[in-house]
């Protein structure tokens, strides 16, 4: 027996008078997984990373401004001016420091810290004192780093999917008006190959009828053809024959002048 719990003794019960865990048993209902919900995912990044106190930072700063004037104020005693004028030059430089203060907030893009108003290491690191400081710190890293990434100060948290989705929506109907292209330019193809066939076939046809007219005038334009050839013959003859008549008689002309001149001699 244990704390309460078990046999107050193990005599006649069959066992040591441990209490053991029955790893054999299952249990009817089952454990809910706790899932969290995007309120509660909100609630842990607000936790992870506070945003710093903007009254706080600024009253750090008028504090800055406020040791000055003390210090400047110090001197002066220590030099021998009067309280009057103490007071005219330690408001005039408070004046002074609260409007370049002002001033550079205007100009700055984050206007809550900068890297000049907290002390750094030797390493050239910001040291940052407060919980304030130091979320300002890391917002100044985060706002340089979506500088150097090209993110925009209207960017909100899921547009990357977006864009990813617009750009993969737009390469679909790019692929789309591709396949549209293509299958219009196969149909024209198509097209001017049916009427390529068509005139072929027509072509085709005029040339049978062409070779049926020619078989059927083939006879008489062969007769036609032979009278011709005979014809063309006889008169190659004839002009043969006159040829050889001609050269005979240049022939005989040229021997009587020869004999001719021979006898003068």
């Amino acid at each position: 027996m244990y704390n309460g719990i078990g046999l107050p003794t193990p005599r006649g019960s069959g066992t040591n008078g441990y209490v053991q865990k029955n790893l054999a048993f299952i249990g009817t209902v089952k454990e809910r997984v706790p899932y969290k919900t995007d309120d509660d995912l909100k609630r842990a990044d607000a936790l992870f990373f506070k945003e710093p106190n903007k009254e706080i930072l600024e009253h750090e700063r008028k504090r800055k401004v406020e040791v000055v004037c003390f210090e400047r104020e110090l001197l002066m005693e220590e030099q021998g001016y009067t309280e009057e004028e103490i007071k005219k030059k330690v408001s005039a430089l408070r004046a002074e420091l609260l409007e370049k203060m002002k001033a550079e907030e205007l100009k700055k893009k984050v206007p809550l810290i900068e890297p000049a108003d907290l002390p750094q290491s030797e390493h050239g690191r910001l040291v940052p004192k407060g919980t304030h400081e130091a979320a300002a710190v890391t917002l100044i890293k985060n706002t340089v780093f979506k500088e150097a990434l090209g993110i925009g100060a209207d960017f909100q948290d899921g547009n990357s999917m977006e864009q990813a989705n617009q750009r993969r929506k737009e390469e679909e109907e790019s692929k789309r008006l591709l396949e549209q292209q293509n299958q219009l330019s196969t149909m024209n193809s198509s097209s001017d190959e049916t009427d390529d066939d068509k005139s072929r076939r027509k072509h085709h046809k005029e040339k049978k009828k062409r070779k049926k007219r020619n078989r059927s005038s083939s006879p008489k334009s062969s007769d036609s053809e032979s009278s011709d050839d005979s014809d063309s013959r006889k008169e190659e003859r004839h002009r043969k024959k006159r040829r050889s008549h001609e050269k005979s008689r240049s022939r005989k002309e040229k021997h009587s002048h020869k004999h001719e001149k021979r006898k003068r001699r």
